[in-house]
């Protein structure tokens, strides 16, 4: 029995040896230092470290690549100051990682700018977030992709492989110069979406609208505003295309093409905007024809009553559908005493996006 202990005490030594000569061994390499997932993970640009970081906010990482390969599934990223991206090393967030992952302000510190850094110049690497899988939440926090004003060969965010991002109150997306139509975002792919619930998308410049909606994914705006973008708001490609789906406060409004004409939603030559549920906001639409009898989107049953803010980005025409919830263009005649012929609206004061709100919505 006294043999069987002695024996118990020396592989227990053995053991502890092995466990310090082991730890020694990978301290004394340099390796990192690897952490158990959290779901709470903290950036600074100006105290964090990769190598001997854990994440924490009293030690926290140095790069968002590296606090999203170590936050948890449903887990936050807390930037605690600004911090500059660059795309140059092939450094752009790759988020595909099937996770849901949120970045944002931490607690208690001013809204805090991730900031475009030199770029590659290579059209492949330019993109600052290229989100292939799982979910990417932004609020309360904005991204500045201006770079010494000069224009760049990508975008702000990807939205590809049927992932999702989610933009919330206090996420603002700007500055973004781009060569390529999207300048902010580009949301491709089946089961690929976009949802606007809040925040603000403005002041960038491309050359085909700061959204590119492409085939079989979805843009889901129940908030939010777009706003000021030279290039226009939203559009579309591909055929079928992707949905733009609106309800609430969500606002799509003063957009423009390179020459200062109102561009804020294309629609090109497809019907692809669904008016889901009542919408209190404002959009302005633009169709590849816009003459009465020109068809652009549907409408569920709670959304017809809200056809009047829906407004054309040109021309007096109104906004209406007919008896299958097709929404339709309709002219507008400013007389009273003009008769009503198909198609065609009388009534007497035109507001300014071309709409008597006595008769925007109505059905004919």
């Amino acid at each position: 029995m006294h043999a069987h202990h002695i024996n118990l005490r020396k592989i227990g030594i053995m053991f502890l040896i092995f466990t310090l000569v082991f730890t020694g061994i990978s301290v004394s390499l340099g390796a990192p230092v690897s952490y158990a997932a959290s779901s709470a993970v903290y950036v600074s640009s100006s105290k964090g470290d990769d190598i001997n970081g854990d994440g924490s906010e009293a030690t926290p990482y140095a790069t968002l690549k590296t606090a999203y390969t170590e936050v948890s599934d449903g887990g936050t990223i807390y930037l605690l100051d600004d911090i500059t991206q660059t795309t140059k090393n092939s450094e752009a967030l790759k988020l595909n990682l099937d996770k849901r992952v949120t970045i944002t302000t931490a607690p208690g510190v001013n809204t805090v700018m991730i900031k475009r850094g030199e770029p590659s110049g290579n059209n492949a690497l330019d993109t600052q977030f290229d989100l292939t899988s799982g979910e990417l939440t932004l609020k309360n926090i904005i991204i500045d992709s201006n770079f010494n004003n000069q224009r760049i060969s990508g975008r702000i965010v990807n939205v590809f492989g049927g992932s999702r991002l989610i933009i919330e109150e206090g996420a603002v997306l700007r500055g973004s110069n781009s060569g390529f139509s999207g300048s902010v975002i580009h949301v491709d792919n089946t089961g690929s979406v976009v949802e606007m619930k809040g925040g603000e998308i403005r002041e960038n410049i491309s050359t085909g609208a700061a959204v590119l909606v492409d085939s079989g994914s979805q843009f889901i705006m129940t908030g939010g505003l777009i706003t000021d973008n030279i290039g226009g708001g939203i559009s579309f490609r591909s055929n079928p295309s992707g949905m733009l789906v609106m309800s609430g406060e969500a606002r799509i409004t003063g957009n423009t093409n390179s020459t200062g004409k109102a561009l804020n939603v294309n629609m090109a030559n497809y019907k692809s905007l669904i008016l889901d549920g009542p919408f209190t906001g404002e959009a302005g639409i633009t169709t590849q024809s816009m003459t009465a009898g020109t068809q652009f989107g549907q409408a569920t049953d709670a959304g017809l009553g809200s056809i009047e803010n829906l407004f054309a980005d040109s021309g007096a025409l109104l906004a209406s559908y007919d008896a299958n919830n097709t929404l339709v263009w309709r002219s507008f005649k400013n007389e009273i005493s003009q008769p009503s012929t198909d198609g065609e609206i009388t009534g007497t004061t035109l507001t300014a996006n071309g709409c008597n709100r006595t008769f925007c919505g109505s059905h004919y």
